[in-house]
């Protein structure tokens, strides 16, 4: 491709493999914060990394969705999502409730209050792949 002008960083070749270089860390960053398990206090790892590609990448999805490693991130945090997601949903009302409970929920206004957030994450992540597909 070489130089085509200075419009953008997809002109330039250099600005191209640095823009690329940047996103493929960004992917090591965001696969380990995936890792964190979280706790009472604290938020696990694929909700935090949901949160992140909402803020940060979405507003911008066209400058990253030809990057496969954050497509790879953001495929990994739809599973998770998902799952967790799963687990608290299709459980009998006690379970729901103990699984609610052993995550610090104790009403069913909190399990739902996350259950949409993880809803509304899920669309933003699957907008986000589906963007770069």
């Amino acid at each position: 491709m070489g130089y085509t002008g200075l419009d953008s960083w997809h002109d330039v070749d250099g600005a191209f493999d640095l823009a690329f270089g940047v996103m493929d860390e960004m992917a090591k960053v965001l696969l380990k914060g995936l890792e964190e398990q979280g706790n009472e206090y604290n938020t696990a790892g694929f909700v935090n990394v949901a949160l992140f590609f909402e803020d940060f990448i979405l507003p911008v999805a066209d400058e990253y969705s030809g990057n496969e490693e954050l497509q790879k991130v953001a495929t990994k945090t739809i599973y998770l999502l998902k799952t967790h997601r799963d687990k608290l949903t299709k459980t009998k009302s006690k379970k729901k409730k103990e699984n609610a409970a052993l995550l610090n929920w104790r009403a069913d206004e909190n399990l739902k209050e996350h259950v949409d957030a993880y809803d509304r994450m899920l669309a933003s992540l699957n907008k986000f792949i589906n963007n770069g597909s």
